[in-house]
């Protein structure tokens, strides 16, 4: 009984990492998860096929989600709030971004602006997350004779139990609880 208890204590602070891994090329985008590799667009094309003949033959129906309805001053309020908070999961992310276009000249100039938005993804992501490791490389292919590119980004989530707790309780606070009080 003790062992189960002490067992659950753990599982609620002790952070468990969660290994995601995304790669785009030519047109097509693989998420993997614990080396569990799923082919994006093959079903996002599935899931659009199959709208499109459920469209046909039923009507969709609106639902009320006046209690969802977000604006920009709550989403601004919202990351301010989030990112003043220190419990936050980690994260380590590595973004490696190969790419040539079929002139020098542009490949050059994009590569200072892919080297150029280093930091506003940084920052993007540490709003919700708490970066431990950050690396992104880019490397041009000067030499290429047709357009290519090659993006993967490589990350290490630690969750915890509590984490999630705490970001729900936060969510429910800004999202939901705060608009009715208001209006």
């Amino acid at each position: 009984m003790i062992a189960i208890i002490i067992g659950i204590i753990i599982l609620i602070f002790l952070p468990l990492p969660i290994k995601v891994s995304v790669v785009s090329f030519d047109n097509r985008v693989i998420l993997s998860i614990y080396n569990h590799k799923i082919d994006v667009m093959s079903r996002v094309k599935a899931a659009r096929a199959a709208k499109r003949t459920e469209l046909k033959v039923k009507k969709t129906i609106k639902r009320n989600r006046e209690w969802l309805k977000v604006n920009s001053t709550t989403v601004r309020n919202f990351i301010r709030y989030i990112n003043c908070k220190k419990f936050k999961p980690t994260l380590k992310l590595r973004i490696d971004l190969n790419y040539g276009f079929d002139d020098a000249a542009v490949t050059g100039m994009a590569y200072g602006l892919f080297n150029c938005a280093s930091p506003i993804f940084y920052k993007a992501v540490d709003i919700l997350f708490k970066v431990k490791n950050y690396k992104y490389n880019v490397n041009p292919d000067f030499n290429s004779k047709k357009f290519i590119y090659k993006i993967e980004i490589k990350s290490i989530i630690f969750i915890s139990l509590a984490n999630v707790i705490y970001m729900m309780f936060i969510i429910w606070n800004k999202f939901v609880r705060l608009p009715k009080t208001i209006g």
